[in-house]
């Protein structure tokens, strides 16, 4: 739990607070700013949570071509044919598809 709370220091929850009620989000406007900071760290909590219960899901249906861009270079994909991996270039980059092997 103190990783998480060292994780939002790293945010300005006061400027999110101030947009979430400048926009009315969620009817944030009509929130005592408490109330709304509140809400984004318990939110912002179970979101990490969900990550370390399941980030194979998460970052599957979380920007998966975000995450991609971020693997640093040399990228290993695993041919379908092959045991061995090979070396994707970085013009060949794509997202990669995980294949469970049968074999056994």
């Amino acid at each position: 739990m103190q990783k998480t709370e060292q994780q939002i220091e790293q945010f300005d929850l006061e400027i999110i607070v101030e947009r979430l009620q400048l926009t009315g989000y969620q009817n944030c406007d009509c929130m005592a700013p408490g109330d709304v900071k509140a809400a984004f760290i318990k939110w912002l909590n179970s979101t990490v949570e969900s990550i370390n219960n399941e980030p194979e899901w998460w970052v599957q249906n979380h920007n998966l071509g975000d995450f991609y861009t971020h693997l640093p270079e040399p990228v290993f994909e695993c041919e379908d044919n092959e045991q061995d991996y090979i070396q994707v270039t970085s013009q060949q980059k794509e997202p990669a598809i995980i294949i469970a092997n049968s074999k056994s």
